[in-house]
């Protein structure tokens, strides 16, 4: 899961004070740019090549509204990619660690001269690590339990690429009691075709 932290500023919010939803969805753009950029593949440098990214649908579910000058925490990844487009999902996090709003899109990846979808770039494809499962096997674990899970409490796993080649930091948290579960570190090798 890629990571983005924004600061809301007053010309984000409503009269309410709080940030409206055109900002929030405006910041999960941002988190999602971001983490194109993060792979070495920015929007821009797309857009010289006539490649953009087109949303063919979403949902956006909130809470609340982060309100003026609250610091809030974007989650975002692919969960699943095929040749020509991906699911994309958004976990909003606000500053005590707690789920303020969630949101998934479908994305299109977009010829755009030609109008008319694209075949995902290989990189993209192996810098998002989205078909890691199917092509290669886990080769080592090493894991820690920190504390205990509660039956009944709201538990999260997070996956994140470490800078390491095919090597994974893995956390699972309790959101009820904000404590870290367990950690663990995987690395996975290419199956031999």
């Amino acid at each position: 899961m890629f990571e983005k932290q924004f600061d809301l500023r007053y010309f984000e919010m409503g009269q309410d004070g709080e940030a409206s939803p055109v900002t929030i969805l405006t910041l999960l753009e941002e988190a999602a740019a971001d983490h194109c950029l993060a792979i070495g593949h920015s929007l821009y440098d797309l857009l010289e090549k006539g490649i953009g990214w087109v949303l063919l649908s979403g949902r956006m579910i909130m809470e609340r509204y982060p309100e003026y000058k609250e610091k809030i925490t974007i989650g975002t990844w692919l969960s699943n990619i095929k040749t020509f487009r991906g699911i994309r999902e958004n976990i909003i996090f606000d500053e005590q660690g707690e789920i303020i709003g969630k949101a998934k899109g479908l994305w299109l990846f977009f010829d755009i001269k030609k109008r008319r979808p694209a075949r995902i770039f290989d990189d993209i494809l192996k810098k998002w690590t989205i078909n890691i499962i199917n092509n290669c096997y886990l080769h080592a674990i090493d894991g820690h339990f920190v504390a205990e899970a509660q039956y009944g409490h709201t538990i999260e796993s997070l996956a994140e690429p470490d800078d390491r080649r095919k090597t994974f930091i893995h956390t699972i948290r309790d959101l009820d009691s904000r404590k870290v579960c367990s950690t663990a570190r995987t690395v996975w090798k290419e199956r031999k075709k």
